[in-house]
């Protein structure tokens, strides 16, 4: 093998590289970690505690990013997104650290359901 100028950082570039196995349908496929770095969601959820959060009510109005505590299921997350249910109502989506995503009711208004 052949060594150029710029051989140590292209030796750098292929240990960067990792081969990854589809467990569904078994392709192999090379990625470069700083691509895969990259790709990862800045919303994902951290080392969150308590103290950081906003209890969460349906009756409150949370908005994108904001950190929300979910007393029921003792557990914390970050709303990813908000979006308006069929029935005209708001929902925010939440990505919580031990459930994963759920949909919660956002802005709750006792009236609106008469």
């Amino acid at each position: 093998m052949e060594t150029t100028e710029n051989g140590d950082e292209e030796a750098a570039a292929i240990a960067n590289r990792v081969w990854y196995r589809c467990s569904r349908c078994h392709h192999n496929v090379l990625f470069d970690e700083a691509e895969l770095n990259s790709l990862k969601d800045p919303t994902e959820v951290k080392a969150l505690s308590k103290e950081q959060c906003i209890e969460y009510s349906p009756e409150k109005s949370f908005s994108v990013g904001e950190l929300i505590y979910h007393n029921d299921w003792d557990d914390v997350g970050r709303v990813k997104d908000k979006e308006t249910m069929s029935d005209g109502r708001s929902a925010i989506i939440v990505s919580f650290q031990k459930l994963g995503e759920r949909k919660l009711i956002d802005n709750f208004r006792p009236e609106d359901t008469a």
